[in-house]
Parts: structure tokens; sequence; C-alpha cells
């Protein structure tokens, strides 16, 4: 029993470390393209495209196939068009993506794209102007949470890259009765990977 526990054991390592072997962390900062979806009880409000901060790091494991994980502090903003009205919330945004690596010069160069999971913690929001084109949307009438999908293409060189991703949500941002607001965000980033 003691001779199957132990090779499990050493099995279960020697995989970690083969996995762990071409792990990358990176470091990512750039800036946000955000465009909100709102409908005020069944009607399109129009909003203009708003431009913001997000910034974090990331894991991901694997050579050509992988699993990445991140944190970032991230901006999303709601605007409407003409109007003063506007809400600014931020997030902890927290995506789980299948990573793909298409090495052309071993780790060293190559494309990747990624997609899957994220997710976003409420950490922080300010407002202005009298919000009633938003329906009563608001600050304090801002979800905690906000969960969506994100895809993305990213071109490293060395340990630099620079990705271009697109997150759109799948919940709602309001909870106001009557009013709906999904985040629909594009960002780019440069990143510095570290493995």
């Amino acid at each position: 029993m003691k001779k199957i526990t132990i090779s499990g054991i050493v099995a279960a390592l020697c995989l970690f470390v083969a996995t762990s072997a071409h792990a990358q962390i990176g470091f990512a900062a750039g800036g946000v393209y955000n465009s909100a979806s709102v409908k005020v009880d069944g009607a399109d409000v129009p909003t203009d495209d708003v431009i913001g901060f997000s910034g974090g790091a990331s894991y991901t494991t694997g050579s050509m196939f992988g699993i990445s994980f991140g944190a970032y502090y991230t901006q999303r903003f709601t605007a409407v068009s003409g109007s003063s009205s506007e809400v600014k919330p931020a997030y902890i945004e927290v995506p789980v993506m299948a990573v793909v690596k298409l090495p052309i010069i071993g780790r060293f160069f190559g494309p990747r794209l990624y997609g899957g999971a994220d997710l976003n913690f409420k950490v922080s929001c300010s407002e202005a102007g009298s919000l009633a084109d938003l329906g009563g949307f608001s600050c304090d009438q801002t979800n905690g949470f906000d969960a969506g999908y994100k895809v993305g293409l990213g071109l490293q060189v060395l340990f630099l890259g620079v990705d271009v991703s697109y997150y759109g949500a799948l919940t709602d941002a309001s909870k106001v009765d009557g009013t709906e607001v999904k985040n629909r965000t594009w960002a780019l980033a440069l990143l510095f990977g570290i493995g």
C-alpha cells in the first residue's frame, strides 16, 4: 500500500513539474474601450464609448496548450450620449481561460489565442450627472458581481507581448427593475512575461 501511495505522489509531482516547466507569470497594463448596452423599459439608450485603464497579473500553464488565471483592476463605464449621465464602476477581473500558443521560434516568438470565463467583482464606483437617462441606474444600483466571457489574441516577442481582447457580459450590471446594463469591453494591453 505504501509503494502505491509513494508511486502516486511521485507521479503527481512529475506531472506538476512537467506542466510548470512551461508556466509563465505575466504582468499587463493597458487601455480599455467600454461600450455598455443599456435598455430602459425595453428601449435602447444610446451610449458613448469610454476609455479606461486595466492592469494586473496572470499565471499561464503549459507549452502549446494551457490554462491561464488572472487578476486585473479594470475600469468600465456607462455614459449616455448627449448627456452628462455617467456611472463608472471598477472591478477586480478574474479570467479563467484556455490558451493555445502557436510558437514560431520556440517559446520566444509567436501568437496565442485564448478564451473562457471572466468573473468581475466591483471594488469602487463613481457617477456624474442626474442619471435620469439611465432609468435610476447608479453606483448604489450596480451589482457587485458581473460575469461574462473573454476572448483574445496575443503576440509574444521574447518576454514582451501585446494582447487584444474582448469581454462580453452575460449578466446584468443593474439592480434597477426595467433597466438592463451589459458591459462590452475591448482591451489593448502590453505584457511582460517571466518563465
